[in-house]
C-alpha cells in the first residue's frame, strides 16, 4: 500500500495510507503535545481513522513518499533530505513542508532532484485544507502530479505553485497584509485592536466566498484601477521589518513571551487558539457541504 513518512503528525490519514510519525529532535516535547491535541480534534470531527500498522523498520525502502517538517533552516533540511534519499527506493518522492525556502535550493542537495517537491501545509495543518505544491527547477511533472493526487486523496485542497518564489503564494499574500497592518500601527493610524477588528469583522468575512481577484472583477477593473492609481503608491513598501526588530529588542516576542502587539496569558492564548480552530472547522464543514451539493458531486 502507499505509505507516507510524515514529519508533522497532523496529516489526515486516508484509506490505504500509513503515516509514519517520527520526531527529529528531543526538543519537540511541546510539538508532541500539540500533535496529541491535533489527533483528538481530527477524531472528534470524524476526519481520522487510526489503525495499528506493522512496525516500520529503521530503513524506508517501502515508503513511496517521505515528507520532512523540521525547523526552517536550509542546511538542516538539506541534510535530512540527503539522509532520507539514502534510505528510500529510487522511485520514492521526497517532499518538504517548508513555508518559504526555495524548492530549487532544497532539491539541489539531492541526487534525484526530479523526485523532490515542496508541500507547504497552511497552519494549523491538521485543519486547514489548502496545501501549496511547489516545483523546483528540476522537479518532474510526474512528481508534482503524484503529490497533488495524494493530497486530494487525503482530503486536502492542493494548489500548484508554478514558479519557485520566496514565500510561495500563501505567505506572500499573508505578509503583504501583515506589513500594511504593522505600518498602520507604526504610523499611529490605528491601534492593533482596531486593525485586527477591520480584518476580522470586515475584510475577512467575505473571503470564504469571494477571493481578492474575484473582488477586483466584482468591483470592476475601471473602478479598481482608479483607486489603485492613488492608493498603491501610498501603501507601505518597507524593505526591513524595523518595527518587529524594535519589539524584539524589548523582549516582546509574541505569545511565547506573553507580550507582542498584545499582552498574553495562558488563558487568553488558549481561548484564541480554540476560537481559531472552531472557526476553521466550521468553515471547512461548510465548504464540504457546498462541494457535496454541487451538480458534479464535488469531483475534481
Amino acid at each position: 500500500m502507499p505509505t507516507v513518512s510524515e514529519g508533522q503528525s497532523t496529516l489526515p490519514i486516508a484509506d490505504g495510507l500509513l503515516a509514519w510519525l517520527r520526531q527529529h529532535s528531543p526538543e519537540l516535547d511541546c510539538g508532541a503535545l500539540c500533535s496529541a491535541e491535533s489527533v483528538r480534534q481530527l477524531a472528534d470531527h470524524g476526519w481520522l481513522r487510526l489503525g495499528v500498522p506493522e512496525a516500520v523498520g529503521g530503513r524506508g525502502g517501502g515508503l513511496d513518499v517521505v515528507v520532512e517538517a523540521i525547523a526552517e533552516r536550509l542546511d538542516a533540511k538539506q541534510d535530512l533530505l540527503r539522509n532520507a534519499e539514502e534510505l528510500v527506493a529510487p522511485t520514492a518522492v521526497l517532499a518538504s513542508t517548508t513555508s518559504g525556502l526555495s524548492a530549487t535550493a532544497l532539491g539541489s542537495a539531492l541526487r534525484r532532484p526530479e523526485r523532490f517537491v515542496v508541500a507547504h501545509y497552511a497552519n494549523p495543518p491538521h485543519l486547514m485544507p489548502v496545501v501549496e505544491v511547489v516545483k523546483g527547477r528540476q522537479t518532474s511533472e510526474a512528481t508534482a502530479d503524484l503529490v497533488l493526487r495524494l493530497l486530494r486523496h487525503t482530503g486536502k485542497r492542493p494548489v500548484l505553485v508554478r514558479k519557485d518564489v520566496p514565500g510561495f503564494i500563501f505567505n506572500r499574500l499573508q505578509y503583504a497584509l501583515m506589513r500594511e497592518a504593522v505600518a498602520l500601527v507604526r504610523d499611529g493610524v490605528a491601534t492593533p485592536e482596531d486593525v485586527d477588528a477591520i480584518v476580522k469583522y470586515g475584510y475577512a468575512l467575505r473571503l470564504p466566498a469571494v477571493g481578492p481577484l474575484e473582488m477586483v472583477d466584482l468591483v470592476g477593473l475601471e473602478i479598481y484601477e482608479t483607486i489603485a492609481t492613488y492608493l498603491w503608491p501610498d501603501l507601505d513598501c518597507s524593505k526591513e521589518p524595523t518595527v518587529l526588530r524594535e519589539l524584539l529588542a524589548k523582549g516582546a516576542k509574541g505569545m511565547v513571551a506573553g507580550q507582542g502587539f498584545y499582552r498574553w496569558t495562558p488563558e487568553t492564548i488558549e481561548a484564541l487558539l480554540r476560537a481559531r480552530d472552531a472557526e476553521i472547522v466550521r468553515q471547512v464543514k461548510r465548504l464540504a457541504a457546498e462541494e457535496r451539493e454541487r451538480p458534479d458531486g464535488g469531483g475534481a
